[in-house]
């Protein structure tokens, strides 16, 4: 893992096999399947950095041959925020470890013409819990937009900043320094930083519309 330069809250997942996949999703060749199942894959992977701060205590246990002080989790698992529709193509690998964690999904939609986020589905609380680690979910960080504004709605919520992270495949700088700009407290893990958005608002190289190559819409 490295942490970029210029944003110091954004750390860049780094790992032979996260790249190997990524390149394979990359691709035109690539079918939905193989998109999906790699999208699980590279979400599993990326649990592990994401979840590194959680807070350890221990407790007494019976092995086979004797008791023990063993390691465990000293709060109750994240909640889950994907961002639909593409962000629940990334929740599979994140519940396969964290089976307990609940899943509140937030739906947006990106106008054609402006680019800006409209909310169609929040399934959020009017009160989260407080001290409660949140791992937003979104495959692409492109704008910035809609990342935006599924924080602000957990921001509102009661959700401490710190407690906050996103985790995304892709980013580009664009949306980067929106959100760090905006909320500089909140950590953002990505696999890659792509060069830029095009004229659509799409990053390159990138890997096409996340959502439609994981539904085959």
């Amino acid at each position: 893992m490295t942490s970029h330069p210029d944003f110091p809250n954004l750390t860049i997942v780094s790992h032979p096999l996260i790249s190997h996949k990524l390149t394979r999703m990359r691709e035109t060749s690539c079918q939905v399947p193989e998109f999906r199942k790699l999208a699980n894959d590279i979400s599993y992977l990326m649990t592990f950095p994401v979840t590194q701060n959680l807070e350890i205590s221990t407790r007494e246990i019976q092995t086979p041959f004797d008791k023990m002080k063993a390691p465990c989790l000293d709060q109750l698992e994240p909640i889950l925020v994907p961002i639909l529709r593409a962000g629940e193509g990334l929740i599979g690998g994140l519940i396969d470890l964290m089976p307990n964690s609940p899943i509140y999904h937030v739906g947006l939609y990106r106008d054609k013409v402006t680019h800006m986020p409209q909310e169609y589905l929040n399934k959020l609380p009017d009160k989260l819990p407080e001290n409660r680690k949140v791992i937003v979910v979104d495959p692409l960080l492109a704008t910035g937009h809609s990342a935006l504004y599924t924080l602000n709605l957990l921001l509102e919520r009661g959700v401490k900043p710190q407690d906050i992270c996103l985790m995304t495949i892709l980013s580009v700088p664009e949306g980067v320094r929106l959100l760090m700009e905006t909320h500089p407290d909140i950590r953002v893990f990505t696999t890659a930083i792509d060069s830029h958005l095009n004229e659509n608002a799409y990053m390159v190289p990138g890997i096409g519309d996340a959502g439609d190559r994981i539904y085959g819409t």
